[in-house]
């Protein structure tokens, strides 16, 4: 996926919510966002959603003008988890599936092995027919996290983009969806925007937004060199320097 000079500005605004900005993602890569509140992370994941077309500028998937793609081609090879998981009041596969056709027995298991919540669901009187409550309110907030993860995997998609997925979470459960996150390194492009840093040592590179810039893409160690926003945000969190 590759922004060519890709630009937001916001209907009535003078400043762009996204400046303009020319960076690719690599296929299978991990790559965390960080910045401040309101410094276009969450304007930079609307447009490398679609949900958003760029103000000027383009996206590119595989060459091809992310405008001229099927939208429904967009939805399937996309998905998205939210910082806070939504879940409708049914079964642990109703949530999974997610009123999505042609998701089978195997895909539920695979996504949630993935997602590292299977051995859960396992344990559960009824397993993937386990009745959540609603909302999903019998779940605790990791749990919660996870079957959203495995939501999104379910569907097979080449994308995910993640927003703050560790923020609202205990140590206990964070390491959880660390570790789900560190199984599908590598197997589905992923985009990881975190105030949490911890949450970014797995990643590729990470890029840097200030004030609706991108002012620094690079891996975390060389970055550390690189970014003072990145020294003093890991200095903020009491996190040492990335190793090399």
């Amino acid at each position: 996926i590759a922004l060519k000079a890709a630009r937001l500005t916001y209907p009535g605004r003078s400043t762009p919510a996204l400046a303009s900005s020319t960076f690719t993602i690599r296929a299978g890569e991990m790559l965390g966002v960080v910045g401040e509140s309101g410094a276009g992370k969450s304007s930079f994941a609307q447009v490398l959603l679609g949900l958003r077309a760029p103000t000027s500028g383009l996206i590119t998937v595989a060459g091809v003008d992310q405008a001229d793609l099927d939208p429904t081609y967009l939805s399937k090879a996309f998905a998205f988890v939210p910082q806070d998981a939504m879940l409708v009041t049914g079964t642990v596969a109703e949530n999974i599936r997610f009123f999505r056709g042609g998701i089978d027995d195997e895909a539920l298991q695979e996504s949630a092995r993935r997602a590292n919540i299977l051995e859960l669901i396992q344990e559960m009187p009824d397993g993937f027919d386990t009745h959540l409550g609603e909302r999903g309110t019998k779940l605790s907030g990791g749990q919660r996290q996870r079957i959203s993860i495995a939501r999104a995997l379910a569907g097979k998609p080449e994308l995910i983009v993640m927003d703050e997925p560790t923020s609202a979470l205990d140590a206990q459960s964070e390491g959880l969806v660390r570790a789900a996150l560190a199984g599908m390194k590598g197997q589905v492009t992923m985009v990881v925007i975190a105030h949490r840093l911890s949450t970014l040592d797995l990643c590729d590179r990470i890029a840097v937004f200030e004030r609706g810039h991108l002012t620094g893409i690079d891996s975390p160690s060389s970055l550390y060199e690189t970014s003072a926003y990145y020294r003093k945000s890991l200095a903020v969190a009491g996190i040492s320097a990335p190793r090399v």
